[in-house]
């Protein structure tokens, strides 16, 4: 049901310059988990990140691996779906927090090479406020070829 319902608001998810270029989507999943904005800052322990690390490396390690994988050269989409009484945050506030945890539990997992620049060209943060019920308070990660990508921003 929720894959039928992302592919119909697809274009609600993603961004409108990734669309138009010549990418296209490898794959796409669905973690009910909530990406956090960790406004008060990182701080300078370890245990905490790797504790919400290893956390996220069991919910993806969950999730089949595709055919194609492990992907090199892609655009990350990371898109937080608000839960109830969830306000949108500031732009600049939805990369921070443990998405870096998430993307790091990919590469764990065997989703991405690496999340390195050679292998990660970009990772796209976004914000969907319509709540459709089976995605609520989840996080949507959609891996895209990263061929078409720099004409884009050209």
């Amino acid at each position: 049901m929720a894959r039928k319902l992302l592919l119909t608001n697809a274009k609600l998810l993603t961004p409108a310059w990734l669309v138009e270029s010549a990418s296209h989507r490898l794959e796409w999943f669905k973690l009910d988990w909530p990406l956090s904005n960790r406004n008060i800052g990182r701080g300078h322990g370890f245990r905490s990140t790797h504790n919400e690390r290893q956390r996220l490396e069991t919910l993806v390690d969950q999730i089949a691996l595709p055919s194609g994988a492990p992907y090199r050269d892609v655009v990350l989409v990371v898109c937080r779906v608000l839960g109830p009484r969830e306000k949108l945050w500031d732009p600049d506030s939805v990369g921070r927090g443990n998405a870096k945890e998430l993307i790091d539990a990919m590469a764990a997992c065997g989703w991405i090479e690496d999340d390195g620049p050679k292998h990660v060209r970009h990772v796209a943060y976004l914000q969907h406020n319509q709540r459709p019920r089976p995605l609520r308070n989840s996080t949507i990660v959609q891996v895209w070829e990263g061929c078409g990508y720099t004409e884009v921003l050209i």
